[in-house]
């Protein structure tokens, strides 16, 4: 339940990386392509250090 109300946190908080989410009971199955998530993954940090720089 904690790790579905995160998800689902993050999904509202960071709509920039568009995840794909299907929740079942108490099962997350994400729908984007790890490659895909990751890379919007490490484009979010780095944008969020270059706001922090500046």
């Amino acid at each position: 339940d904690d790790f579905i109300k995160i998800v689902k946190d993050v999904k509202k908080d960071f709509p920039e990386l568009d995840l794909k989410i299907r929740v079942n009971k108490e099962k997350v199955t994400f729908l984007n392509s790890p490659l895909e998530l990751y890379h919007k993954s490490v484009s979010l940090i780095l944008g969020l250090l270059q706001q922090i720089e500046n």
